[in-house]
């Protein structure tokens, strides 16, 4: 019937500029610069599945997202610094991230659902995505990426939060376990 689903993953609703960024199943996502009307366009380039978005609550023109798909830049993930209006694809991921193909019978999330967060300020970057070892960290935009010390946790489940007020401090909720870690 050519009728396409979609379901909103995340939402966001920054401090300042445009009221709601969301994360979208199938659509990537959009920039709602007015909420009485629909956005030009999805978030571009477009990825697909967005899993996971989010903004620095001190630096609200810095976001990250994390996708299902690989990007021209062959990672799962990217950067904004206009506040969502346009996207760069990290220049590489962490290991582990399993990418669903046909091959491998689709299994995997890709960036992973509720999987990354931002610090503070918008300088740190905490990735936790499905089949990583562990949470990395990446302060230069996703050129690099380094394995969290002081923490043994399984990516899978793991929630990264990113402090609104300190820069310095992240929290991950661990939904297997049932606890928060600072």
């Amino acid at each position: 019937s050519n009728l396409e689903e979609c379901v909103s993953k995340n939402l966001v609703s920054p401090p300042v500029g445009a009221p709601l960024v969301t994360s979208v199943g199938d659509q990537g996502g959009w920039r709602h610069a007015a909420l009485d009307k629909a956005p030009a366009q999805a978030h571009m380039p477009d990825v697909g599945t967005t899993l996971s978005i989010d903004v620095a609550w001190g630096n609200p023109a810095v976001f990250v997202r994390a996708h299902s798909t690989k990007n021209a830049a062959g990672t799962t993930g990217g950067i904004s610094l206009d506040s969502a209006k346009t996207w760069t694809n990290f220049a590489t991921q962490p290991a582990g991230v399993t990418i669903p193909t046909e091959a491998n019978g689709w299994a995997g999330t890709g960036g992973g659902m509720r999987a990354i967060a931002l610090n503070a300020n918008g300088s740190t970057i905490l990735w936790t995505a499905p089949g990583m070892t562990g949470p990395y960290v990446s302060r230069d935009g996703g050129a690099t990426w380094t394995d969290a010390s002081g923490t043994t946790l399984g990516a899978y489940g793991a929630t990264p939060i990113g402090d609104k007020v300190n820069p310095a401090r992240f929290y991950i909720l661990d939904l297997p376990n049932a606890q928060i870690l600072t």
